[in-house]
């Protein structure tokens, strides 16, 4: 599991990791809201 991690994370910084951490949980978030509108 770590060596696809570093594969994947390998030439960022930490606060990139979390950032985009933070970016695909708000995008996750916001594609919820959008497909539970998208029925209404």
């Amino acid at each position: 599991m770590a060596g696809r991690w570093r594969k994947k994370f390998g030439g960022m910084e930490g606060s990139e990791v979390r950032r985009l951490r933070e970016l695909k949980a708000e995008n996750a978030c916001l594609r919820r809201i959008v497909g539970s509108r998208r029925w209404i």
